[in-house]
């Protein structure tokens, strides 16, 4: 994965974003999923040898001592770059891993530290909360944060209450703020409130017109059911409340016929050939999702399905990677083989640190202070190309041997 990027200040810690329709195009928010998915391999594995690289990607993305990833000129970002609620939620996770897994004080170089940018961005999507439209059940944050994008301006999407439940859960942890475990509760009913069906489908978002006038929109992708599951994970492990992993258990449950083939796990989109070329699929959040419900379930029955699935969807893919271990994507479609590129990559790698993920005991989950924090200069351009060698011959070698003994266990 990290043989894809090439870190230089000209970037803003991402791979560059682009609009190109194939493989090549990148978005920003990716970028913010690739170094969660980074973070959280060291956390798994005790490789730390890309901390730097990482760290300096999300301080470039969050303007240093800014500490924001709008940065100062907020209307530009938002309105131009297009950055929304869900995108920066995307990258603060990254940030949040680093709270978790360096001492809570720690200073990003040149920035701010993990947890500070970690909360700053949890209050700017919180300040998006309004309870004037829908009557019939006010509240909810917005999707976008460009109130005159007349497209956009009234949706509350799913995703961006699972990521921010998620964010408030785990940061609790680390300081005890029950502020917000109380937003997090609000946030729960709200999308019990239509966007959770009674079955347990989870719907992608609301178009909150105003106070009368609301449409819920029905539209389903994976990641919206395994976020939220393990969002509610992490509040069930902040909250001790049997109520939020049992609501996270049926959800999970009642995802798997939709984003599931042959006990693999896939995206619809992928069976229909339709799926967008030039972002990652939503399959590899989804599993994130599924793998920290996982932690923290109780339900035997549920955890050996999800334990088989993950595997199977693990046997499946790994014939599908070359000699460097860079994958490619329909796990389910025996013998296909598409064009290897940096979105399959990060779901490969999802789908890896969640097999790990599974099988270590939850406490670790939340355990900060596991690693010595980087000490890097700040990002420059003379940062020059990630030499992915080392990792190809040795911790992705470790990672999938590891891997494919979890196969079977």
């Amino acid at each position: 994965l990290m043989s894809y990027y090439t870190p230089k200040t000209s970037s803003g810690g991402s791979i560059l974003p682009n609009a190109r329709p194939g493989p090549e195009g990148f978005q920003w928010y990716e970028g913010g999923i690739m170094w969660g998915t980074m973070m959280e391999y060291q956390k798994l594995t005790g490789d730390d040898q890309y901390k730097t690289v990482v760290t300096n990607g999300l301080t470039l993305a969050s303007y240093g001592p800014v500490g924001s990833f709008l940065g100062s000129n907020r209307a530009s970002q938002i309105s131009i770059q297009g950055k929304w609620n869900d995108d920066i939620l995307w990258w603060s996770l990254g940030s949040l891993y680093g709270a978790e897994i360096y001492p809570v004080n720690t200073v990003m170089p040149k920035g701010v530290t993990y947890f500070q940018l970690a909360q700053n961005t949890y209050d700017d999507v919180w300040n998006d909360w309004e309870t004037v439209t829908c009557k019939g059940n006010p509240g909810g944050l917005y999707w976008s944060k460009d109130r005159k994008d007349a497209t956009r301006k009234d949706i509350k999407s799913t995703i961006t209450h699972a990521q921010q439940i998620m964010m408030g859960a785990r940061l609790s942890i680390i300081n005890r703020n029950q502020t917000y475990l109380e937003h997090a509760d609000k946030m729960v009913k709200w999308l019990r409130g239509g966007l959770i069906a009674r079955n347990f489908t989870v719907f992608d978002n609301v178009k909150a017109f105003s106070a009368d006038s609301c449409a819920l929109v029905i539209d389903l992708h994976s990641y919206n059911a395994g976020m939220l599951a393990g969002s509610l994970g992490w509040l069930y492990k902040a909250t001790g409340k049997e109520e939020y992993i049992q609501l996270g258990e049926n959800i999970a449950a009642a995802s798997l016929p939709t984003y599931t083939l042959n006990n693999i796990v896939y995206d619809p989109c992928e069976k229909t050939q339709t799926c967008p070329q030039n972002q990652v699929l939503p399959k590899g959040t989804y599993i994130r999702g599924l793998g920290d419900l996982y932690m923290f379930s109780k339900n035997v029955t549920l955890k050996a399905q999800l334990k088989s699935l993950l595997q199977n969807t693990a046997k499946a893919l790994l014939p599908l990677c070359d000699d460097n271990f860079n994958c490619n994507s329909n796990y389910w479609s025996a013998g296909k083989v598409e064009p290897r590129n940096v979105h399959f990559q990060m779901n490969a790698l999802e789908l890896f640190n969640t097999l790990l993920k599974i099988n270590t005991a939850p406490d670790l989950a939340a355990a900060p202070q596991k690693f010595a924090p980087p000490t890097a200069a700040p990002p420059s351009e003379e940062l020059g190309p990630v030499d992915g060698s080392a990792f190809k011959a040795g911790s992705a070698v470790a990672l999938v041997m590891t891997v494919m003994g979890l196969l079977f266990l």
